[in-house]
């Protein structure tokens, strides 16, 4: 079962698009989406192919 908590901030939209095409949120993603939905600044440091760049949604 996928974890999509971390994902509740997003829209059902971006939600089902990222379930559906990449699976399950990576560690640094299920960390740091709350942060930032929380409007929290953060630096987030991970490995290449991680997913980072998606921190952007």
């Amino acid at each position: 079962m996928i974890d999509s908590e971390c994902l509740q901030s997003f829209s059902p939209v971006v939600r089902d698009w990222f379930l559906e095409n990449l699976g399950e949120p990576s560690e640094p993603q299920r960390k740091s989406w709350p942060e930032i939905a929380a409007g929290n600044n953060i630096l987030v440091c991970a490995p290449t192919g991680s997913g980072k760049i998606l921190q952007l949604f």
